[in-house]
């Protein structure tokens, strides 16, 4: 199925499971080695032995544009012979010529001369070989990782070599030697693991080649400039290079994140910290840069135009392979896998494992079916159904490619935008996660060649049930005592439970959940007793699931404190109890609690709790300001409903109200801009005839307001403009240049709601009045849910998992007199003035001045609290959305679990500790270290095993 993984084939894993393996095919020399591959198609391999040493081995492929390169030790393996003709390939060139000798040289001797007649090559009159030598072409990416090995062979001489470790001077001195050996190894085949990056990256990413080639540009032009700096040291202490470097970063769009990794546009070349020369090189270089910049800012003081690195926005990888819809699918599986593992009966073991396997497979069918739907549809076959829905189920393709991706990063062997550095965590966390879970018994460099052997044997199920064991203690700490009967997921359009079961878009106004636990009484050991069985949910929610802090909280209903700890109960069982609804269809007579897991690459960062485009916002307001909508589903009227009901409530009659006037101050000003800036609209001018060029010049007017307009800016401009003038209509550029336009408007329509609500802010940055009844309006409709829902958050980095409610959190701060909406200060620029009378639309001059206004985020503040529960949550326009965002409050959400990642398991077991009983101990003499895999299935009751020999 995956094709593109002969790349990852090619890798030399250190799979330690492997025992016994063959040494493969025996050849006399280097000529019989390439004759035998001759004629082999693009993609075959074979494996031959040394003659004398039985260690050693070399192996040979035919690459994807048919020439045989050979790996003798040598890294990545040289390109040596054509496989259709066994000519030899680069004879005239000196690397050419010495690739040969060094492989006449493994064998001992016997391969052709550089020049002569190769293996398979046929014979002209006169025994003389007819042809010109062969040469592949190189891509413009091979050509630029040229470009870049050569600079690092000149800058080597500029980075810091790493220092031995041991004290022990005889040590000491063979570590250096080996040490030195490698290196000099790792230099020489630099180049070659760039081009192999590229390689991978254009085959598996969605990076294209004019990107790779950027990319690679703008790490050679930052260590040329790095080298030329380290080597004019008094230039550098006059500054004279921070145009330069003010360049470069505004050229190649370079940003650092939290640990000084460098990305240029968005892309990272290696893996930060890693150990390869290019990683050294930007390590070594980046800082001295960044010093001389610094210096100029000090000697210049306001003068000085050096500018800094810009620190990486934080942002979230969109793969759903092993997070969104797999992540569900590794829910609903979790709580069969707790079950299986408590068999005691070996026969109900493999009952429940045959049970286990088939659930599997109907993941995987729900996508075939999904996929199915979606081709039929595209295709117009007869019968299609009208809408296939959102995507469901599980793909084996997308698992393997996700962890795949994630292995090839994690070597550097893959260049990294935000979703394969997702993948890299992810699959990271799955290593970790089988570490971990084996008790520290599992090293974590063979749970790592045990996660690359699923992959190369392309086994897809074996896939999926790493991910579901990667998520099983998370499954386990969120359902605490009682196991759920089963788990499914619900958040991409599938039937959910409770108030009909409907199906429903994942996109609607309220639709929060993504999983439902289902309680089935009786069955599964369960409460047969439905009632009992309620208020045993309840009380293990209270007990495993939500802190004290977080009950106290949600107990403050609407805002207003229990009067007595009877009502602090009584609040806190309404508002848990709220979440167990009851089954629908085929979960008819079990209860149901909805859940949304959210993956982070650690459980730190924020999580979004809703957005809501402006389209949608329009149509809300036009609804509850009673001028009805169309556009509106029936559900999402219904959420409305509740939700104007909670505002007169817990705030107080009238706040709905305002909100819509809010909305209806602005709303001429929003149309405007949209008509200014619609493909084929006109401009109204004074005389009533339309204004030539009116929205080609309020573009332009937004660009000259900027007080230092970038690149992008002025893309955006120009890309905008043709939209306007529909060039491109119906092509890809087309659509690129319409999209430039949209991000132009929807940046100039948050502008104008911020604008408005500075009139609503005080001195303080509290907004008041009927800024605050918008704020509050938007912060429900977005945030809350139709279902209470309880929220999670995973992250993959630190293993850490949390929880807390949806519902009860939004209502305590809405209804509390206290909470604020606080915004921070900022300074902003000029913008285009917009000025109308009823039916006609004309484009002032705008003021272009800069003044002091208040940012687009706002906080949900409570007082009260303690600093560090404060923040409850923001509310910012972003692009075409508004957002709502997790705050930093602690007592958001209950840490549920902690557990060892992969480096504090291996510092304990450098300390001589094992682990028994979930604690860290001293291992006692004599206590034997078996081999780790067979201790981590016998740790499983053998159950892991039948699974994953089963799902094959």
């Amino acid at each position: 199925m995956l094709e593109s993984y002969e790349l990852l084939k090619r890798r030399k894993f250190k799979l330690s499971l492997r025992e016994d393996e063959e040494q493969g095919e025996r050849v006399a020399d280097a000529d019989s080695l390439i004759k035998a591959m001759v004629g082999q198609a693009p993609g075959s391999t074979k494996k031959f032995a040394h003659p004398h040493d039985p260690k050693k081995s070399a192996t040979a492929e035919v690459t994807d544009n048919s020439f045989i390169k050979v790996n003798f030790g040598k890294g990545f393996g040289r390109i040596l012979a054509d496989a259709k003709s066994g000519k030899l390939v680069g004879a005239r060139t000196k690397a050419g010529q010495d690739t040969m000798k060094e492989l006449e040289q493994w064998f001992g001797g016997g391969a052709p001369q550089a020049g002569q007649q190769g293996a398979g090559e046929e014979e002209e009159e006169g025994g003389e070989a007819q042809g010109e030598e062969l040469v592949p072409d190189e891509s413009p990416a091979e050509k630029a990782a040229d470009s870049l090995g050569d600079t690092l062979s000149k800058v080597r001489s500029n980075v810091a070599e790493d220092e031995p470790q041991s004290d022990d001077p005889e040590i000491e001195d063979e570590e250096e030697e080996e040490e030195e050996e490698e290196e000099e190894e790792k230099w020489l085949e630099e180049t070659e693991r760039l081009k192999q990056a590229a390689a991978n990256t254009g085959m598996l990413t969605g990076i294209d080649e004019e990107t790779i080639v950027e990319t690679f540009n703008g790490v050679n032009d930052l260590l040329r400039l790095g080298d030329d700096i380290a080597n004019n040291p008094g230039m550098a202490e006059k500054m004279g290079f921070s145009q330069q470097i003010n360049d470069l970063i505004e050229n190649y769009k370079i940003t650092k994140d939290e640990d000084g990794c460098l990305y240029f546009d968005d892309i990272n070349i290696a893996l930060c910290g890693g150990d390869t020369p290019t990683a050294k090189a930007l390590a070594e270089f980046a800082p001295q840069l960044e010093e001389v910049q610094r210096k100029d800012r000090e000697q210049n003081g306001k003068a000085s135009v050096a500018k800094s690195i810009p620190k990486k926005p934080m942002s979230q990888g969109r793969k759903d392979a092993i997070r969104g819809v797999a992540i569900e699918d590794a829910d609903n599986l979790a709580p069969m896998l707790e079950r299986c593992l408590g068999q005691k009966s070996r026969q109900k073991m493999v009952e429940c494992a045959k049970a286990f396997s088939t659930e599997v497979f109907s993941a995987i069918k729900l996508r075939e079916d999904w996929e199915q739907c979606k081709k039929d549809k595209k295709n117009k076959k007869e019968g299609a159904k009208k809408s296939c829905g959102k995507k469901v189920g599980a793909s084996f393709k997308e698992v393997l490619e996700s962890l795949q991706t994630g292995l090839l990063a994690d070597d550097s062997l893959l260049l990294t935008s935000e979703e394969e550095r997702f993948d890299r965590e992810a699959t990271n966390f799955i290593i970790d996660r089988l570490v971990q879970q084996s008790d520290g018994k599992l090293s974590r460099e063979d749970a790592k060649a045990f996660v690359e052997k699923v992959v190369a044997e392309d086994n897809g199920p074996k896939a999926l049930l790493l991910v579901v064991l990667a998520n099983r203690k998370f499954s386990a700490q969120v359902h605490g005592d009682i196991i759920p009967t089963r788990t499914k997921g619900v958040g991409q359009g599938q039937e959910s439970g409770g108030e009909g079961g409907e199906k429903r878009d994942s996109n609607v106004i309220g639709a929060k959940k993504d999983v439902e636990d289902i309680y089935c009484p009786g069955e599964g050991g369960l409460e047969p007793n439905p009632k009992k069985l309620r208020t045993q949910l309840i009380n293990n929610i209270k007990k495993n699931i939500l802190s004290p802090e977080q009950l106290d909280h949600y107990a403050t209903k609407c805002g207003k404190k229990p009067k007595d700890n009877r009502e602090r109960n009584k609040n806190v069982k309404e508002a848990i109890g709220s979440m167990i609804k009851d089954g629908v269809g085929e979960d008819k007579g079990c209860l149901v609690i909805g859940r949304e897991p959210k993956t982070h690459t650690k459980a730190t960062n924020t999580s979004t709790l809703g957005e809501m485009s402006h389209q949608k916002q329009r149509e809300m307001f036009s609804y509850l300001g009673e001028r009805g909508s169309s556009q509106l589903k029936d559900q999402e009227i219904e959420r409305l409903k509740v939700v104007k009901t909670t505002l007169e409530e817990c705030v107080g009659a009238g706040t709905t109200a305002e909100a819509v006037r809010f909305m209806d101050d602005i709303a001429p000003r929003l149309d405007r801009v949209e008509a200014i800036l619609t493909p084929g609209s006109w401009v109204e001018g004074e005389d009533g005839k339309a204004m030539e060029g009116a929205s080609e010049g309020y573009i332009d007017q937004w660009l000259n307001n900027k007080k230092k307009p970038d690149e992008d800016d002025r893309t955006r401009a120009e890309e905008a403009k043709k939209c306007l003038r529909n060039e491109g209509a119906g092509t890809e550029e087309g659509k690129k240049s319409c999209k430039h336009l949209d991000k132009l408007k929807f940046e100039l329509k948050n502008l104008i709601m911020n604008r408005e609500l500075d009139k609503y802010t005080d001195a303080s940055g509290v907004v008041f009045g009927r800024g605050k009844a918008f704020l509050q309006l938007m912060y429900i409709s977005i945030a809350g849910s139709d279902q209470e829902v309880l929220n999670e958050k995973r992250g993959l980095e630190d293993n850490i998992q949390r929880a807390g409610l949806r519902n009860a959190e939004v209502e305590a701060n809405l209804g509390n007199p206290k909470m604020q909406f606080k915004r921070n200060k900022i300074t902003v620029e000029g913008q285009p003035g917009i000025t109308g009378q009823p039916g006609r639309t004309q484009v002032d001059d705008p003021e272009g001045e800069e003044r002091t206004a208040w940012g687009g985020t706002a906080t949900v503040v409570d007082p009260d609290m303690d600093r560090k529960n404060q923040n409850r949550a923001t509310l910012s326009p972003e692009r075409g959305e508004y957002k709502v965002r997790t705050g930093g409050a602690k007592d958001l959400y209950r840490q549920l679990g902690d557990e060892d990642t992969a480096e504090e398991a291996a510092r304990h077991r450098a300390k001589g500790m094992v682990k028994r009983d979930g604690k860290w101990v001293k291992r006692e003499k004599g206590e034997p270290i078996e081999d780790m895999f067979v201790q981590f299935l016998q740790g499983q009751q053998s159950l892991l095993e039948k699974l994953l020999n089963q799902t094959t």
